[in-house]
């Protein structure tokens, strides 16, 4: 990641270089944040399909390590789900291979966007964690970033 923009610089000196010292917490905090940010800031303006809206509501079908397992398949699309340890036997990522194919590629950006706010945030619940006051403020800061940068970061912290 790139220390051209302040919010990165900062966060690299609180968290590391490779974002490491962020506590699991705070990174679902954090992806939620961004997810839902990047999801209103879609040139799109769609709102999220039903589809993807059936994927929150299914969400009970997974264990915790599947979503964060699936928060990354989301941020990447580049390999099959299988590559991220996710059984493509199980009925909702099954589903979700039918209605997206096999990377999950075929799926709108905007749903993606949208669907890594939304698991994030159920697996920050779970963890039952409040967010740090260093995760808080590069929360208000992440106005500082386009959408590109955004994504970058997304990427980063589900490494």
């Amino acid at each position: 990641m790139s220390n051209d923009n302040t919010l990165i610089k900062d966060m690299t000196e609180t968290f590391g270089e490779s974002l490491e010292r962020i506590t699991p917490s705070d990174t679902f905090w954090l992806l939620a944040r961004i997810g839902a940010d990047c999801f209103l800031e879609n040139p799109s303006d769609k709102p999220p399909t039903d589809e993807a809206e059936e994927v929150v509501n299914r969400l009970d079908e997974l264990t915790f390590d599947e979503k964060r397992q699936l928060i990354r398949a989301l941020c990447d699309q580049s390999h099959p789900v299988g590559y991220y340890s996710l059984d493509p036997n199980n009925s909702l990522i099954k589903d979700m291979i039918d209605t997206w194919g096999e990377t999950l590629g075929q799926m709108e950006e905007n749903d993606a966007d949208w669907l890594i706010g939304q698991i994030a945030d159920v697996c920050w619940e779970e963890l039952g964690d409040g967010a740090s006051e260093e995760i808080e403020e590069a929360s208000d800061r992440l106005h500082e970033l386009n959408y590109s940068e955004k994504m970058m970061l997304m990427s980063a912290l589900v490494q």
